[in-house]
């Protein structure tokens, strides 16, 4: 009896504890996104989840593995996720500026799952950035395929993208095999 009673009275604490651990993944949550440290690339800037990118997207499934892009008719993609099935990976492919080395392409999805990873210059002939993931990324396949609302890509050195989140993401993300 007296151990139920300790458990009772120790249970909110335990709760409230346990609510300010740390996720032991790379992937952060909400009160990370709020957070702003100071500079370097650590940094996770406050997202303005009302500035939308002008766009929509597109899938295009391949017996290679789809890919899908966002952007403007007539324009460039401003981003794209495709799937690599040699590789087992995915690539996240910025138009921005070359990245310098160290540079980190960040995800932040509207309910405040975020994730970084290093941004390369991709050999493709244009000013564009590439991070390459694995297949089985455990923040591409869960927070990133299935986001709901918006999904804002940051680069140093480029403009924050404001995307809506779509189903076309998770087709690229199940079509590659891990």
């Amino acid at each position: 009896m007296k151990t139920a009673s300790l458990l009772c009275a120790l249970l909110p604490s335990i709760l409230i504890l346990g609510a300010c651990s740390k996720p032991q993944s790379d992937v952060n949550n909400e009160a990370d996104v709020a957070t702003l440290s100071k500079g370097g690339s650590d940094a996770i800037p406050r997202v303005d989840a009302g500035a939308k990118t002008a766009g929509m997207w597109r899938y295009a499934p391949s017996p290679a593995g789809g890919a899908a892009t966002f952007g403007t008719d007539g324009a460039y993609p401003a981003f794209a996720i495709r799937c690599e099935p040699i590789e087992h990976s995915i690539a996240l492919v910025r138009d921005t500026a070359i990245p310098a080395k160290g540079t980190m392409l960040r995800l932040i999805t509207s309910e405040g799952k975020t994730a970084g990873y290093p941004a390369l210059p991709a050999n493709e002939n244009r000013a564009v950035a590439i991070a390459q993931i694995t297949a089985g990324d455990d923040f591409a396949r869960g927070p990133l395929a299935t986001a709901k609302g918006t999904i804002t890509v940051i680069i140093e050195g480029g403009a924050s993208l404001t995307l809506p989140a779509d189903p076309a993401i998770a087709s690229v993300i199940a079509s590659c095999p891990r």
